[in-house]
């Protein structure tokens, strides 16, 4: 009975221990629990760890409780004071530490720094305190602050150690690094906050339906809504209404990549402004973007695109963007039927004439005029374009026959009868209308408008101020005229052009005393070409100077030759281009000429048209005077085929005046072209000229120029243009005794 009893005992004692245990490990875990929840869930260190001292003390009847966090940059201080503190105090901040702190500093271990040296003491933290606990908060291997905890009675610290503490500095040191992190991402946030505020672009967030979630300050600034306007509320809402939505809504849903686009938003004042879109969307964070104001950009990309399509000096479409408008017309006569339409080639005629007798800026202001006056003539759906010069374009839509292109060429023409008043100045002028007709040969738009040109060409010799309708007989001509430009361009290279040389007669003696020097085209295949095929030509492409230089060098020679080997003087006269006149050069080149060829210039005859007369009369008196100056004759040729040269006769150094054959041909002794060659010798010997008669074909004319004191005549009447050799011989012919 007595070893149960016993047994008995130590039962009911290891019993009571054990829910004594449990009792004190329950209070501990409600401890720990009151002091976990006292951290609360602010993310402030100062805030939440003050609540959590004060009821620390409260909990384990401490008679004090300090927290020192690490901080870096700072220092140690009390949490009650401050929450921020140094990893390593400086010498004069350690003096003012307590020195448990400072020891537990020097302590490189984790764990409890434990003071139990009742000897020892620290008066700064008070004279009652028998105990002193550092304890030291780490998360890893970092410490993160130094727990000082103070009482009176060594048991409730040995307690406190024992029991909670241990288990609570974890929490601590964890809710201590997470707010210094969330201390340091709130300046972050509040730095990048700033940043974006600072931003010209509006920056945006949208959620997966496309509502704005986010915007930084620039956004009011650029679409002029607040934020309060605007946020919960779709992007498209600001988008301008003939913007389509789905370019937008599209741009939203891209992910993995950055999207880019120029559109067109309303603000809030109505105003449409333009804007780049930028943005980039992920699963994960649903999409973010910017939007930047571009509408000056977009203006300047407009104003120059519209100056490389437009013409500057009449704001018309030019020769660009009409070819390309003529591309899209031609694709469409080509998948519709029922579609046509034509183009119309305007040239207006005598503009040379205009700008340069009353200056280039009335010349301009003509053609601005007249580009207003085509508008009027116009629907809407027709394109008109300045190609260049006085030249213009349209393309008429819906022209099917040749009479509906008439109709429209007919009140083009009619509109520019009436007079253009420039200024001071009245200017009359025509044009002259080319017209080509769509037609499913056409595949390229510079073929279409070659046609027209052609055609317009055609108008131009049939008199001007009329038009003309391309056709395949013209395209047959245009091809032909092609190829002999291409052949009179090798036959330069090649020296394919020839001198003959036509008699020229003293009326006085019957005999020659000269000659007039001819052109003639060598064609390999077509054999001789005269000069009404190609002269023309020559001076359109520019080849008349070359060509023009060529003939005077070899008349020089020829007239060299004669002056070796004829007795008598004789001259040669070189007909000269009006374009070869105005060659800046001209009269450099024909001296450097003279010394390389030592004729007597006096036996070289420069014939220069009267029409040449009226182009530029200051410029062709100065080259003239510097040609008779070097020795050379100045002869007028085809005289009475031009307007007013009459008038300039007394200015120019003419020595003779050839009359053309339109007066001497048919000529008899009681009809009116005998009166007129009658005036015009007497006009040319009361100025001191000699006259020389062109075509000259019948007895009776030659007679009649006898009469009339001619000195001198040409033509089929005594001979054709005949090669030098031939010439030669009728020189010896004429030396041979009778």
């Amino acid at each position: 009975m007595a070893y149960s009893c016993r047994h008995g005992v130590a039962d009911v004692n290891s019993q009571e221990t054990s829910v004594a245990n449990l009792e004190r490990r329950f209070e501990n875990l409600s401890h720990l629990y009151d002091l976990t929840a006292a951290l609360g869930n602010s993310l402030s260190i100062e805030s939440s760890l003050k609540v959590f001292l004060d009821k620390l003390i409260r909990t384990l009847q401490l008679e004090m409780a300090e927290l020192y966090v690490v901080e870096r940059g700072q220092g140690l201080a009390s949490a009650r004071l401050r929450a921020a503190v140094s990893q390593s105090p400086s010498p004069r901040e350690r003096d003012q530490l307590p020195a448990a702190v400072a020891l537990a500093f020097d302590d490189n271990q984790q764990g409890c720094a434990r003071f139990e040296d009742r000897q020892r003491s620290f008066p700064e933290l008070g004279e009652s305190l028998v105990a002193l606990e550092a304890f030291r908060l780490h998360t890893g291997q970092r410490a993160v602050g130094i727990l000082l905890l103070g009482s009176a009675s060594g048991d409730s610290i040995q307690d406190a150690l024992d029991g909670i503490v241990p288990k609570l500095a974890r929490r601590v040191a964890i809710a201590i690094d997470h707010a210094r992190v969330y201390e340091q991402l709130e300046r972050e946030a509040v730095h990048n906050r700033y940043l974006l505020d600072s931003l010209r672009e509006a920056v945006f967030r949208v959620d997966e339906r496309g509502r704005l979630t986010f915007l930084n300050g620039a956004w009011t600034e650029v679409l002029g809504y607040s934020q309060d306007e605007s946020l919960g509320r779709p992007l498209t809402d600001f988008l301008h209404p003939e913007e389509p939505v789905g370019r937008l809504t599209s741009m939203l849903h891209m992910t993995e990549r950055c999207a880019r686009r120029n559109l067109r938003f309303s603000t809030q004042a109505g105003k449409t402004v333009w804007l780049e879109l930028s943005c980039r969307s992920s699963a994960e964070t649903g999409c973010s973007g910017c939007l930047a104001d571009v509408s000056e950009r977009k203006q300047l990309e407009e104003r120059l695109l519209h100056a490389a399509l437009h013409d500057g000096l009449t704001d018309l479409p030019n020769r660009a963007l009409f070819l390309n408008r003529l591309q899209y017309a031609l694709s469409r006569n080509l998948r519709y039927d029922d579609y046509h339409f034509a183009v119309l080639f305007l040239d207006l005629d005598r503009f040379k004439l205009i700008n340069d007798s009353l200056g280039h800026e009335v010349g301009d202001e003509l053609l601005i005029a007249f580009a207003k006056r085509l508008r009027t003539c116009l629907r809407t759906i027709d394109m008109t374009a300045r190609l260049g010069g006085d030249e213009f374009a349209i393309i008429a839509d819906g022209i099917h026959t040749h009479d509906d292109a008439a109709g429209l060429a007919e009140r083009i023409q009619r509109k520019t009868v009436t007079p253009f008043r420039l200024g001071s100045h009245e200017v009359f002028t025509s044009v002259s209308i080319g017209v080509a007709l769509s037609a499913s040969q056409y595949r390229r738009p510079e073929d279409l408008l070659r046609d027209a040109d052609t055609a317009m060409y055609r108008a131009k010799s049939a008199g001007r101020a009329c038009h003309v309708v391309f056709d395949n007989e013209m395209h047959t001509r245009a091809v032909a005229r092609l190829g002999l430009e291409n052949a009179l361009r090798h036959a330069l290279d090649r020296g394919e052009f020839e001198l003959y040389y036509q008699p020229i007669v003293r009326l006085s003696d019957m005999r020659i005393g000269g000659f007039e020097a001819l052109v003639r085209w060598n064609h390999p295949e077509r054999g001789l070409v005269y000069p009404a095929e190609f002269l023309a030509m020559a001076e359109e492409n520019g080849l008349i100077v070359p060509l023009g230089a060529q003939i005077l060098r070899r008349a020089a020679e020829q007239a060299l030759h004669w002056q070796r080997s004829v007795e008598e003087v004789l001259t040669v006269s070189v007909n000269l281009a009006a374009v070869q006149v105005r060659q800046p050069n001209f009269v450099e080149e024909v001296s450097a000429l003279l010394a390389e060829v030592p004729v007597d210039p006096s036996r070289l005859i420069l014939e220069i048209t009267e029409s040449a007369f009226l182009e530029d009369t200051h410029w062709h008196v100065e080259v003239l005077e510097a040609l008779h100056n070097l020795g050379l004759t100045i002869a007028i040729d085809d005289f009475g085929t031009g307007y007013s040269a009459l008038g300039y006769l007394t200015r120019f150094p003419v020595d003779i005046l050839k009359i053309d054959r339109s007066f001497v041909t048919g000529m008899d002794a009681n009809n009116h072209k005998s009166k007129i060659v009658r005036a015009l010798v007497g006009l040319a010997h009361n100025l001191g000229m000699s006259v020389t008669a062109e075509g000259v074909e019948r007895d009776a004319e030659l007679q009649q120029l006898c009469q009339l004191h001619c000195e001198s005549a040409q033509g089929w009447h005594f001979s054709k243009a005949i090669p030098g050799g031939a010439a030669d011989d009728l020189l010896k012919q004429q030396s041979a005794p009778a």
